[in-house]
């Protein structure tokens, strides 16, 4: 659950195992804070959050400085998709390394994981209206960069109204 949670906000072709680690040490750490035994699946999600928000301003710090040889995203060679969808997933993946971890974490957690807007908002923390006004917001953004990138606006149907 944990290394596909950071597959999905990473993208492919990303080893996450070192976040993964990082996820079970908090969770060690912060056991004592879990009072509902069956929300255990919640609070792991609500800790690859926080180790996902944190890597990904890491990243872009790294990127805006210079640290990598490269800002490109890495091949996603072995993903059984034709040339122009692996193109499409790229492109998708860079416009989403450019957003914001909150705007990447709730299109993500919304039209990837499928998930409702009361989860969105108890996984983030949020209160109803704030998560589904958050990801309103983000999916105006975030749609309107794919819709801008060829190789994103045939494969991207904009997302209804929330």
């Amino acid at each position: 659950m944990v290394m596909s949670y950071f597959r999905r906000f990473f993208g492919p072709g990303n080893d996450r195992v070192d976040l993964c680690q990082e996820v079970f040490l908090r969770l060690f750490r912060r056991i004592s804070e879990l009072r509902e035994p069956a929300a255990l699946r919640g609070f792991i999600l609500s800790i690859c959050l926080g180790v996902a928000r944190n890597e990904h301003r890491r990243q872009r710090v790294r990127r805006w400085i210079h640290l990598t040889s490269s800002g490109d995203l890495p091949d996603v060679a072995g993903l059984p998709l034709d040339p122009e969808a692996r193109e499409a997933l790229a492109r998708l993946y860079a416009i989403l390394s450019k957003v914001s971890a909150e705007d990447r974490s709730l299109f993500l957690a919304r039209y990837v994981d499928e998930r409702e807007i009361s989860d969105i908002a108890a996984l983030h923390g949020l209160s109803y209206g704030t998560a589904k006004r958050r990801l309103a917001r983000a999916t105006r953004r975030i749609g309107a960069k794919c819709e801008r990138e060829p190789a994103v606006s045939s494969y991207f149907a904009r997302p209804g109204k929330e």
